[in-house]
C-alpha cells in the first residue's frame, strides 16, 4: 500500500494483523464501516465474530482468549 492513502479503519486492521490478532469480536454497526470493509479486505486473515451486543462480545472474546492465551 506504499503511495496510497489509507483511512483509519485499515491502520487499525493492518496493526491488529502485525500483532498477530487472528480473530476480533464486536457488534457491526454504521459508526466504523471503514473498520468492517478493512476486515473484509483482510479474506479470511482476521476472522470477525459478529455478536447481538457488546457485552456477549466482551464475553465471547474473553472466553476465546483465556485458553489460547491470544
Amino acid at each position: 500500500m506504499t503511495g496510497q492513502t489509507r483511512n483509519g479503519g485499515q491502520i487499525l486492521v493492518e496493526s491488529l494483523l502485525a500483532l498477530g490478532a487472528e480473530k476480533g469480536f464486536g457488534v457491526p454497526g454504521e459508526s466504523y464501516l471503514a473498520v468492517l470493509d478493512a476486515l473484509h479486505d483482510t479474506k479470511g486473515r482476521l476472522d470477525f465474530i459478529n455478536c447481538r451486543n457488546a457485552g456477549g462480545a466482551a464475553l465471547m472474546a474473553a472466553a476465546w482468549g483465556t485458553p489460547t492465551a491470544k
